[in-house]
């Protein structure tokens, strides 16, 4: 089994990494797609898209799916050997916990919680992001209720 996980890890795309930096993700894929908003980088490779999310120079959110899709243009589903391999080139040295599993998806953390993953089984996109992410991106939208919420 670990002779096919390195296997499928060989053929995946060299997975982009939480923490790297945009100039890495160049080294590693290539010029990044075209017409992207400020702190996003997309690329192509591999027969995957790969989108990455930025702040203060480092990746601290990925998300990884197919590029072939459906005929409801959704992307193929990645396959659990697949989603071991992102998942382990994002843990950082750290190992990662199912912490759910239901119809429409699964989830992730990793055993230090510094780093969570989400498999969405409608889109099939595998997102992985930071906790630093996740607080921020928190309280951005908390503190956005509250203001929509200002004079009600």
């Amino acid at each position: 089994m670990k002779t096919l996980l390195i296997l499928i890890a060989l053929a995946l795309p060299a997975a982009a990494r939480i923490g790297e930096t945009p100039e890495e993700c160049i080294a590693r894929y290539g010029q990044p797609m075209a017409d992207m908003p400020a702190g996003v980088m997309a690329f192509t490779k591999a027969g995957f898209r790969i989108a990455l999310l930025f702040h203060q120079g480092r990746a601290e959110g990925i998300s990884v799916s197919k590029m072939e899709t459906n005929i409801l243009k959704n992307s193929l589903p990645m396959s659990e050997a697949e989603i071991t391999a992102v998942l382990d080139a994002n843990g950082a040295g750290k190992k990662w916990k199912e912490s759910g599993a239901g119809f429409t998806g699964r989830s992730w953390e990793s055993e230090d919680g510094s780093r969570f993953a989400g498999y969405d089984k409608t889109k099939n996109h595998l997102n992985l992001y930071t906790k630093a992410w996740a607080d921020r991106t928190g309280a951005e939208q908390a503190e956005a209720e509250r203001k929509n919420l200002d004079g009600f």
